[in-house]
This record gives structure tokens, C-alpha cells and sequence, in this order.
């Protein structure tokens, strides 16, 4: 997923300084592009990542991952749980609306599997992290470099 996003960026800004930011997953997603793009060379000016935070080893139970219709039926809830929010009476009549449905599922299963398989790289710069909770931390207990710039926020 990583290179296919590295790839894309390079199509649109061929060369640094990059800037990325990520929220939770996205989060991961962007220290793995940035990871890359400073493989190839290239000068990431700052990473900026929202609640994103390693899983930490033995944090999750593999055997216990949604099953495919809990991951559909959390989906579902989701989606009502916007839909009253905002207020869009009549949203769910959408044609288009279960195989959404279904496409957010399958994301949600996916990312969450590249997610518990992910052991991210050291990323040599600035790290800004964003944290929603104040008592909420990286837990996962990886180490991190020595100097490495990090700005919890």
C-alpha cells in the first residue's frame, strides 16, 4: 500500500521536501511513505501523525480480529451513527449504498490486518504527534532512536 502511495506522490511532486500528516491508520501509512521516500534519497521535511500509534506487542489478540460480518455490522453502525448526526434523513436509500458498505468493510479488514503485521522503520527527522486524549501514549514499547526530534502535542 506504502509504494503504491510513494509512487503516486512522485507522479505529483517528483522531489522533496516532503510534508506528510496521517490520522490513526493514515498515520501509519505516512511514516511507511516517509520511510521510503527517504530510502530513495529524498528529504521528508516533517511527518505529522494524528492518534497513530505502533500496536504494541501482544496488545491484540490475533484470534480475536472482527470476523467479516462483525467488521460489516461495526460498518453499519458507523455509518447510521453518522447519518443521525448529521441529520441526512433518507441517506440510506442510496442503490449505491451496500456495496459502500461492503467496500468500507473490506478496507476495515485489510488495513487492520496491515496494521498488527506492520513493524515500522525508524524515521530520521522531525516527528510531530498529535495526541486527541492527553493520557493516551505510544504504548507499543519500541524504542525510539537516540535524538530523534519527536513533538507530542
Amino acid at each position: 500500500m506504502a509504494d503504491g502511495y510513494t509512487a503516486h506522490i512522485r507522479s505529483k511532486q517528483p522531489t522533496g521536501p516532503y510534508f506528510l500528516a496521517g490520522w490513526s491508520f493514515g498515520g501509519m501509512l505516512a511514516h511507511a511513505i516517509a520511510r521510503r521516500l527517504q530510502d530513495q534519497g529524498d528529504d521528508v521535511a516533517l511527518l505529522a501523525v494524528i492518534d497513530a500509534f505502533p500496536a504494541a506487542e501482544g496488545a491484540i489478540d490475533r484470534d480475536t480480529l472482527p470476523t467479516r460480518e462483525e467488521a460489516e455490522e461495526e460498518v453499519a453502525r458507523l455509518i447510521q451513527q453518522e447519518i443521525d448526526l448529521m441529520g441526512w434523513d433518507g441517506a440510506t436509500d442510496d442503490p449505491a449504498g451496500p456495496s459502500l458498505q461492503k467496500s468500507a468493510s473490506e478496507a476495515m479488514l485489510g488495513n487492520t490486518s496491515a496494521y498488527l503485521a506492520h513493524l515500522p522503520d525508524v524515521f530520521h527527522g522531525d516527528l510531530l504527534v498529535f495526541v486527541a486524549a492527553p493520557k493516551r501514549r505510544d504504548r507499543s514499547g519500541r524504542p525510539r532512536p537516540p535524538g530523534s526530534p519527536m513533538s507530542q502535542v
